[in-house]
């Protein structure tokens, strides 16, 4: 048998004998009842022990501050608190974009059901609990006074000749050392044609690279280059290793939640990164949705149409993973067929077809010539670009029906009883996937907002003016007489009445 533990004795809390000539110890000068636990194996927190005060000599424990206490901070403070995971430290929400030319979709750590909490705060142990002293307010938050969570120091500020900062003198040779500015952008000293610059160069580098890569990079890419157009064209892809990976588009159900989302007056980025974008960082949301404003709002306040605006105009050229002259070294087939917008514009500035010598693809695009190099190895003959995109849309659809999801696919949709799937019949199954291929189903923002002018059926168009007949003085004043004729035999025809 285990044998009991001896309990240290403790003062009880009784009136002396002699209440006259009592006096405390000289080593305490004054009691305290409020319960207390001063080691993990002494005693319980409910046990009613009395704590005696601490002498002077002895260092005093600094009190802890109660995680409950959180809940009565004032809104000030919700920002930073909303991101607190019980207590565990501040939730990563994907501040930066990842760099590269991967995807690395944003797993949001998913909070536990209200019975998972409980049961968690059950189990949970404070070892050494430490409570305020009778008589002492410090540390405690009434709720009735502002509260002081992350205010600024209450210190004095001083004031006056004694208290200036001392700043370093500039360090000599400073000249000679690294030159951290980085220049973006510095005019040629000679002219250079800035029309082509806008209305080719950069109309090439925005519609083909969909925006990601920015107008400032194309423009020092350009500088780098000497100011030539064509060696720019022909490394600008050596700059999606080192700027932020592609954004993937939201599925139809994420695109709109992410509307009805707007609608909300309490709307801030954590509740679109958690109710609607959980697969995106952070950066990316704020990103997307300027972008989303500025396609469906700013772009109303543009006036004129840019149907034959160079930058907006009609354009046909096949993604940079099709283009017959970009992957020449990796697709099995070389025959002659499309090119890409970078292509197309090298071609038409030089005249000569672009070398293409160390063309950087993404991981999806190579991906995409991998499979496309299979398929024709399997089926033993060349197939077309469309009917590609075609199989594999039906690949990816079959897969969706069967419920064969990826973490970052789980996070895009929002479909209840997916979990018993296979409880579920063949009838249930095919519903469910319907639902689940409906709601994964890309619905990418459009790079601009093109006018309707070239959709004669659902754009009105005035009527054309009749046509207008010189008619002469003598015609005029004849008409004018049959008018007053006619408007004259009413009036004969009321009186016979």
């Amino acid at each position: 048998m285990l044998s009991e533990l001896t309990h240290p004795s403790t003062p009880m809390v009784s009136s002396p004998h002699d209440c006259d000539n009592f006096s405390p110890s000289p080593n305490h000068t004054t009691w305290n009842l409020t319960p207390t636990n001063t080691s993990p194996s002494n005693c319980s927190t409910d046990s009613g022990d009395v704590e005696v005060e601490q002498p002077k000599e002895q260092k005093k424990t600094p009190n802890r501050k109660s995680r409950r206490l959180h809940k009565e901070i004032n809104s000030d403070d919700d920002e930073l608190l909303a991101n607190y995971h019980n207590g565990l430290g501040v939730v990563e929400r994907g501040t930066k974009i990842p760099i590269g030319l991967g995807h690395t979709p944003f797993i949001l750590k998913k909070k536990d059901s209200e019975k998972v909490e409980r049961q968690k705060n059950k189990l949970k142990i404070d070892m050494v609990p430490v409570f305020n002293k009778m008589g002492s307010t410090s540390g405690v938050d009434t709720g009735k006074t502002p509260s002081k969570y992350l205010q600024a120091s209450s210190s004095v500020i001083q004031i006056g000749s004694n208290h200036q900062a001392e700043i370093p003198q500039m360090e000599e040779n400073r000249e000679t050392g690294p030159d951290r500015e980085e220049a973006m952008w510095i005019p040629p000293k000679k002219h250079i044609d800035y029309n082509f610059c806008r209305n080719g160069y950069w109309r090439a580098v925005w519609r083909q690279f969909e925006g990601q890569i920015p107008f400032e990079t194309a423009l020092q890419n350009l500088m780098k280059r000497g100011y030539s157009f064509g060696e720019s064209l022909e490394t600008i892809d050596q700059n999606l290793k080192t700027l932020p990976q592609k954004f993937k588009p939201l599925g139809e159900n994420q695109f709109k939640v992410f509307e009805k989302l707007l609608l909300d007056k309490n709307m801030s980025r954590r509740k679109l990164q958690e109710k609607s974008m959980k697969n995106h960082h952070i950066a990316e949301v704020s990103k997307f949705y300027h972008n989303f404003k500025n396609f469906y709002l700013g772009a109303d306040s543009t006036e004129g149409c840019n149907y034959r605006g160079p930058l907006c105009m009609n354009l046909n050229f096949v993604p940079r993973w099709a283009c017959s002259n970009c992957t020449k070294a990796l697709r099995m087939s070389l025959a002659q067929g499309d090119l890409c917008l970078i292509c197309q514009t090298y071609l038409q500035l030089t005249g000569k077809i672009r070398p293409a010598s160390n063309v950087v693809f993404n991981d999806e695009d190579f991906q995409k010539i991998q499979d496309w190099n299979q398929m024709e190895i399997s089926e033993g003959r060349s197939i077309q670009m469309v009917e590609f995109e075609k199989i594999q849309e039906e690949k990816i659809t079959n897969r969706w029906m069967r419920n064969e999801l990826t973490e970052e696919e789980e996070d895009m949709i929002d479909i209840p009883h997916r979990g018993r799937w296979n409880k579920l019949t063949e009838t249930e199954k095919m519903e469910i996937g319907a639902k689940i291929v409906e709601q994964l189903k890309p619905h990418p923002l459009p790079l601009f907002k093109k006018c309707q002018c070239e959709d004669v059926e659902n754009v009105p168009i005035r009527a054309p003016s009749p046509v207008r007949v010189m008619m002469s003085r003598e015609m005029i004043l004849k008409s004018f007489l049959k008018i007053d004729v006619e408007v004259k035999k009413p009036a004969a025809k009321r009186r016979k009445m």
